[in-house]
């Protein structure tokens, strides 16, 4: 990883530095500061990860409202067990993936199941946005117009705090755990319906 970085901050990896200062010379003339450099790949990686963030949760609004409503419904009704089954199955997802990751023919199950993982904690997360927006509509008495405002304005929301150093990534990982069990409570739910 350091070399990646390296290159995108544009440093050759034989330089060096003293006192915080690279010598090497901006095309203004300045010399460049480490502190510079990280803050702004970290505003870059920021700025990836709000836009990333706002496009899947208008996609996902837009394209399956039913499902977000329902996610939100079922939240509303029990979080801490959609808590609990969402941690014990990211544990059930990290002890498979590690076992199918020993050998050559688990490496694609592996990343199926990280694959797998990711896409249904982002779409819980997405359900979990739209009982933030609910929750702020709500306590400024404004008119719900559509599902899809709710998902904006809580993805904005929980964008921003996602974006705190630690708090951020924090709170992320409890929503992603919540919400990775509600998509699995209601898919458990659809699977008793049918059988």
């Amino acid at each position: 990883l350091a070399p990646v970085i390296l290159q995108i901050m544009n440093i050759e990896p034989g330089e060096k530095y003293k006192g915080g200062e690279i010598n090497k010379i901006s095309p203004e003339g300045k010399k460049f500061e480490i502190g510079q450099m990280v803050l702004s790949l970290y505003s870059l990686i920021v700025g990836l990860f709000l836009l990333g963030w706002f496009e899947l949760a208008l996609l996902i609004g837009i394209f399956l409202p039913k499902s977000v409503s329902e996610i939100a419904s079922t939240l509303r009704q029990d979080f801490v067990w959609s808590g609990l089954i969402g941690s014990t199955f990211y544990g059930v997802a990290v002890l498979l993936t590690t076992i199918f990751a020993l050998s050559l023919v688990g490496i694609p199950l592996a990343f199926a199941i990280i694959i797998l993982t990711c896409a249904l904690t982002m779409f819980g997360t997405v359900g979990i946005a739209s009982i933030v927006g609910r929750s702020l509509a709500n306590a400024i008495k404004r008119k719900i117009i559509s599902d899809v405002v709710l998902v904006l304005i809580g993805g904005t929301i929980m964008g921003v705090v996602g974006i705190i150093p630690v708090l951020g990534w924090i709170s992320w990982t409890i929503v992603g755990v919540f919400g990775f069990g509600v998509v699995l409570r209601i898919q458990y739910a659809k699977l008793q319906k049918q059988g």
